[in-house]
């Protein structure tokens, strides 16, 4: 296997951007409808722009699944190249997780409790904070009250979510992250341990360690690593070997991403009544990632442009993940105060002026969110620098010394 065969372009990187901050989008036009707008069985306009724009919104369960093949593929995939080249180290990659995930997650965590606190004290008089029987939306199911406590914030610090407790307040996808934290724990301990002899008593520490992780996490954890484990086949798979169009990948893709949505528009209400539920849930997805991963394929086998200005798909990706974890505090406190102060109504039918109230509110939110990300998810790089400093063996420290 040549690593020459590997790389990415910058036609495919812009590709992935463009993919990034589009996925992150689908995900928060999901909410947004979710919140503000009433379930489609209860609209009688059943006009083709109203079934147009139920069916566009519904792809956030679908976006999350991209994220984790997304995932796969640039942290597994790099980490397992820099694995075959000989340049792999624990020590880098963690590190890299670690900035990466907690320079936004912990300032994250803080602000989004706070807005919630605010809304929580101060704008609840349609219950939007304690489900109550005012105003009820299926983005707020729980009692966001219930999840404010310092045992919660801890947890999902430790990204535990889901796991051993509840998200924190109002910010359900967290439990997205959680996923994705333990995956790149499991493939960092997996690859450490694959360098290792079998006389290693590290090796024994390591192969513990992962058969405690193994057994503590939910089994719908680990059966989802299948589709992160997805994109990680992608970035390994050398596209000389099986050379498949961009129009077909594509074509491949589309399908099952239009697939996955009619199994969830038709089976939704039915399928957790089911034995196996949750791998029925699951083959879709798989399905879904295995698409996905094969047009990643064919674009990168074919090496072509697929998008236009890349330096706009890069800008918008670079605070896509500030824009995963901060938008459902920052929605929950909008609608609250609109609802409860100015008598703005929720659980609406989608007409072209609440649409154009909605289109107009997206664009505040992803400017408050941009905002938030310059000083949080912009100084990545500088804090994987401080730690790479901190965490460098002090031989190595000796030698650039002397140097």
């Amino acid at each position: 296997m040549q690593a020459k065969n590997l790389s990415i372009s910058p036609q495919l990187s812009g590709f992935l951007d463009f993919v990034r901050w589009l996925a992150a989008l689908l995900v928060v036009l999901g909410h947004v409808r979710l919140l503000w707008c009433a379930e489609y069985a209860s609209v009688q306009d059943n006009s083709l722009p109203v079934k147009l724009f139920y069916f566009a919104t519904g792809f956030g369960s679908e976006a999350v699944m991209v994220f984790f093949v997304l995932s796969g593929f640039l942290v597994g995939g790099g980490a397992l190249r820099k694995w075959h080249n000989g340049t792999y180290s624990a020590r880098d990659y963690f590190i890299s997780r670690f900035s990466r995930i907690y320079t936004v997650l912990f300032p994250a965590l803080v602000c989004g409790g706070l807005l919630d606190w605010i809304g929580l004290q101060y704008f609840n008089g349609t219950g939007l904070y304690t489900n109550s029987s005012i105003y009820h939306s299926p983005l707020l199911n729980f009692s966001v009250a219930n999840n404010l406590d310092w045992a919660t914030f801890l947890s999902n610090l430790a990204n535990l979510q889901g796991i051993l407790t509840r998200h924190f307040g109002s910010n359900g996808p967290l439990w997205s992250l959680a996923f994705e934290w333990w995956y790149y724990c499991l493939f960092g301990l997996m690859l450490e341990a694959s360098g290792r002899k079998g006389n290693d008593p590290a090796l024994w520490f390591l192969a513990s360690a992962a058969l405690i992780a193994l057994i503590v996490l939910p089994a719908k954890l680990l059966l989802y690593m299948l589709v992160w484990g997805a994109g990680v086949w992608a970035a390994m798979f050398d596209p000389q070997r099986f050379r498949l169009s961009p129009l077909a990948g594509c074509v491949l893709f589309v399908s099952l991403l239009a697939g996955s949505r009619l199994f969830h528009i038709l089976l939704d209400g039915y399928v957790d009544r089911l034995p196996g539920a949750m791998f029925i849930r699951f083959a879709p997805n798989l399905l879904l990632a295995a698409g996905f991963s094969l047009l990643v394929i064919s674009l990168r086998s074919a090496g072509c442009a697929t998008v236009r200005s890349l330096t706009f798909h890069k800008q918008m990706a670079d605070f896509s993940y500030t824009v995963y974890l901060m938008h459902v505090p920052l929605l929950v406190l909008i609608a609250a105060i609109l609802s409860s102060n100015h008598g703005v109504p929720l659980s609406v039918a989608p007409t072209f002026e609440v649409l154009l109230f909605l289109a107009a509110l997206l664009l505040s939110v992803y400017l408050a969110l941009y905002l938030f990300s310059l000083l949080t998810e912009r100084f990545t790089p500088n804090v994987k620098a401080l730690l790479m400093g901190l965490f460098v063996p002090s031989r190595l420290k000796t030698e650039a010394g002397s140097n």
